[in-house]
């Protein structure tokens, strides 16, 4: 009897598991279009910028779906490579900023990046607040890496739960 109900425990969660990699899969090649990169990366937000994603409604879901896995490594690598040489030419300006490794401002600038890209579409999804959107939000939090080096995972995380509980 103890077997048959740890079996039956198991079951939801191997559903979820399945049906994440699914839709993660069937995402896989759903490239957020220029609306949608906008409200990713804008920093104040002030132009509708949001609200233009928004609208869309369940269609925007699949696209958001695919920026919770990040903003893609030629995204990063621009990043990360802008920060670097902006270290590069402010350290070779003044030796106070010898302090720190290019290489290390790079790569905690794109970790930075890859956060407030997937943090963002987490806070769409919350505000298109549909129950599919509640199920990608759900969905997308299980793709983010907790233990990856310069990962922010932990806290945004911790973000994306707050979200999924303040859903209705």
């Amino acid at each position: 009897m103890i077997r048959v109900s740890a079996f039956r425990s198991r079951i939801p969660w191997v559903a979820l598991a399945t049906a994440t990699v699914a839709v993660l899969s069937a995402c896989a090649n759903v490239y957020p279009d220029a609306v949608t990169v906008r409200a990713l990366v804008c920093e104040e937000c002030v132009n509708g910028e949001y609200d233009s994603v928004t609208v869309r409604g369940n269609s925007a879901i699949p696209q958001l779906l695919r920026a919770m896995s990040g903003p893609g490594t030629a995204r990063e690598l621009t990043v990360r490579n802008t920060a670097m040489g902006s270290w590069a030419r402010l350290s070779a300006f003044d030796t106070s900023f010898h302090l720190a490794d290019s290489t290390e401002i790079g790569n905690r600038t794109a970790a930075r990046f890859r956060a407030s890209w997937q943090a963002r579409a987490m806070l769409l999804l919350r505000k298109i607040g549909t129950p599919e959107a509640k199920w990608a939000l759900r969905a997308g939090l299980t793709a983010i890496p907790v233990n990856r080096r310069y990962s922010l995972g932990p806290s945004l995380r911790a973000f994306g739960d707050s979200l999924y509980r303040d859903f209705p």
